[in-house]
C-alpha cells in the first residue's frame, strides 16, 4: 500500500524533523571540526558533479563514463550516484513518492519513512526502506535526493547495505556524502 510522503513521518514528524534540523546544522557548521586537508575531491565529468571532500567512510569503487560508485569503508554497502533523466520541472516530492512505490514493489518490501532538510544543492530528502535480496537476504535501501548542482535535474545517492542496527550511523554518512556534493570546479 502507498502512502503519500507527508504522512510518512506520522505522529514522530516533529522529532524527526528537529534531528534532521541538529543534522543539518552539524553538517552546515562543521561539528567544530575542520576539514581534513588532504581529502579527496571525487568528480565525474559525465554526471557533471563532484564530492568536494570524500568522507573517510566512503571509497571510490568506480568513476568512470556515467558510472560513479562508492564502497562503504569498514562495512558492506555502496552507494550509486545516479542523475535523472528529466531535464527541467524536477518535483523532489514525486521523487520521494516514487521511491516509496520501488520499495513497496520488491519482495518484504516496507517502507520506512523520510526526512527533509536543507543541503548544500537546496532542498535534501533521505528515504529509506527495507526489502528482501534475490539470494533471501534482508537489505536495506537509504536513498538521498536532491537538486542537480545545474538544478534541471534530481540527484540521487542511493545507498544499499544488509539490514541491521545501523541505519541511524548510515543514514548520518550518507547525508555527511550529500553535504559535499557540488558542481564540477570551473
Amino acid at each position: 500500500m502507498s502512502r503519500p510522503v507527508a504522512r510518512c513521518l506520522g505522529g514522530r514528524g516533529s522529532i524527526a524533523l528537529a534531528l534532521a534540523s541538529l543534522l543539518g546544522l552539524t553538517l552546515a557548521c562543521g561539528g567544530g571540526e575542520e576539514p581534513a586537508a588532504t581529502a579527496e575531491r571525487v568528480e565525474n565529468a559525465a554526471l557533471e558533479v563532484a564530492i568536494d571532500a570524500l568522507p573517510s567512510g566512503f571509497v571510490v569503487a568506480r568513476n568512470e563514463g556515467p558510472a560513479l560508485v562508492l564502497d562503504a569503508a569498514d562495512a558492506d554497502g555502496q552507494i550509486v550516484v545516479e542523475v535523472g533523466a528529466q531535464v527541467g520541472g524536477v518535483n523532489l516530492i514525486d521523487e520521494l513518492n516514487q521511491h516509496v512505490a520501488d520499495i513497496e514493489a520488491r519482495p518484504g518490501g516496507t517502507y520506512q519513512g523520510q526526512v527533509e532538510f536543507v543541503g548544500p544543492l537546496g532542498p535534501l530528502y533521505l528515504s529509506r526502506g527495507r526489502f528482501t535480496d534475490d539470494a533471501g537476504a534482508a537489505m536495506e535501501e537509504y536513498r538521498a535526493m536532491t537538486l542537480h548542482p545545474r538544478g534541471d535535474r534530481a540527484l540521487h545517492l542511493i545507498y544499499t547495505y544488509p539490514a541491521g542496527d545501523d541505519t541511524a550511523e548510515r543514514g548520518n554518512a550518507l547525508a555527511e556524502l550529500a553535504g559535499e556534493l557540488g558542481p564540477l570546479a570551473p
